[in-house]
């Protein structure tokens, strides 16, 4: 529980065997429900988020969305926390996050995880790519921030 809240964290993964290890161990402790989506992995993802406590739902049908949309199905908290389950996000930033939901009486909250980014989270071939597109999105689709 964090303050009388009931948090769940929901994680779906893709052959993640490697970086879901490092997810589940850096949960902060009060985390209660932690919500495995395994999407048809062909490695051992699921039976070492089952053996690390996590609770595995498996999503047959593949695709990120899908994978986030059953198990948010599933998830049973107050606040829902999502991540990846290749490390890409910082798991000690949760209560943050949490603390923001509850300071600003909104109702989600969406976070960036490229200020505090590890660099070894991802290739500079992604990360170029990334910029790339971010930067072609917003040319194309936000005119009014090529002003500022």
């Amino acid at each position: 529980m964090y303050r009388e809240f009931k948090i769940t964290v929901v994680i779906p993964c893709l052959n993640e065997e490697e970086g879901i290890r490092k997810v589940l161990s850096d949960l902060p402790e009060f985390v209660v429900e932690t919500i495995v989506v395994d999407n048809a992995s062909t490695d051992g993802t699921a039976e070492i988020a089952r053996r690390m406590g996590a609770r595995v739902i498996r999503e047959n049908v593949r695709g990120y969305g899908r994978a986030y949309k059953t198990g948010l199905l599933h998830a049973r908290g107050d606040i829902i926390i999502t991540l990846d389950g290749d490390h890409s996000y910082p798991v000690d930033s949760i209560s943050y996050l949490i603390e923001a939901l509850i300071g600003l009486k909104v109702g989600f909250v969406s976070a960036s995880r490229f200020p505090v980014q590890d660099p070894e989270s991802m290739s500079k071939k992604n990360m170029f790519g990334n910029i790339a597109l971010s930067l072609a999105a917003s040319f194309l689709f936000f005119p009014g921030s090529r002003h500022q």
